[in-house]
């Protein structure tokens, strides 16, 4: 049974929705409201700091978010003019996105979560999320007609824990095809005297090659991992992390990126790793 993105809990835990639909986490707050005419799975986000007040329009101090965040792990976000934005995650299936949702909360970002081919080929920005197993996520994207759709894309892509495995050729899972963006094949990890599998909790992260996505991030700092199945470090990796051996935990592909840990649930790090993702150039 594949464990790819079936997350644990990590220290920091999600936002609690009160009456208003407002959240507040350390002392800042954000809010979110769904709306129907936007098509399913889409929704508008403010990260302007508000007294429990609803608001659904841009902020007018988008960086405001980010000077009331706690002070804690290994990287400080620095403030950076924001504009408004949209991102299209691709419904690969089952995945749990309510993490990545209240992530991308913090950033004036319109997402819609679609299975529609037009849609994600007109998008700004698309997330390749995935949680379970290579083998199921893959007949998905095929039964929508996405496969030819995602390898033909050319705005930023990022691949998200299974989601950046589906970037590979092959995975052992299954074994499965995947979408053959990066020509290498995704391995079993091996479990190890006090390295269990799956590989689940925080890890340090190693950069490797410059990169506007790692803009921010320093050697030794934590992201959180859960997996069963990883890449190994290759020319494509940005960073790598180690469990056992090396692993790829960022790689690059042109205009595909691709994460094997959860920035979603990697506090600072991983929310300057989505914040460098929306400031790519499209």
């Amino acid at each position: 049974m594949s464990l790819e993105g079936q997350h644990g809990d990590p220290a920091e835990s999600p936002p609690r929705e009160t009456s208003w639909g407002v959240r507040r986490r350390s002392g800042y707050w954000w809010s979110y409201r769904k709306r129907s005419h936007l098509g399913r799975g889409s929704f508008v986000a403010s990260s302007e700091l508000i007294d429990g007040e609803d608001s659904t329009r841009p902020s007018s101090d988008a960086t405001a978010w980010r000077d009331a965040l706690p002070l804690q792990g290994p990287t400080k976000l620095r403030s950076r003019d924001f504009r408004w934005t949209e991102v299209v995650i691709v419904d690969t299936g089952g995945a749990n996105l309510a993490s990545l949702l209240y992530a991308l909360g913090r950033f004036n970002c319109r997402a819609e979560v679609t299975a529609d081919g037009a849609k994600i080929a007109s998008a700004e920005r698309v997330l390749l999320p995935g949680v379970g197993a290579a083998k199921h996520a893959m007949r998905r994207l095929h039964e929508a007609r996405l496969i030819e759709v995602i390898q033909n894309l050319t705005q930023p892509v990022l691949g998200i824990c299974l989601g950046m495995q589906l970037l590979f050729q092959r995975s052992a899972e299954g074994p499965t095809t995947c979408l053959n963006l990066l020509p290498y094949s995704v391995q079993t990890l091996t479990a190890l005297p006090g390295l269990p599998v799956p590989h689940m909790g925080w890890n340090q992260l190693k950069p490797l090659r410059d990169d506007p996505l790692l803009e921010g991030i320093e050697d030794g700092d934590y992201a959180y991992f859960v997996h069963s199945y990883a890449a190994p470090v290759t020319e494509y990796t940005l960073a790598s992390s180690e469990h056992g051996l090396g692993i790829s935990a960022i790689v690059r592909t042109k205009n595909f990126w691709g994460t094997q840990f959860h920035p979603e649930r990697s506090g600072l790090v991983g929310a300057r790793v989505l914040q460098n993702f929306l400031s790519l150039e499209t």
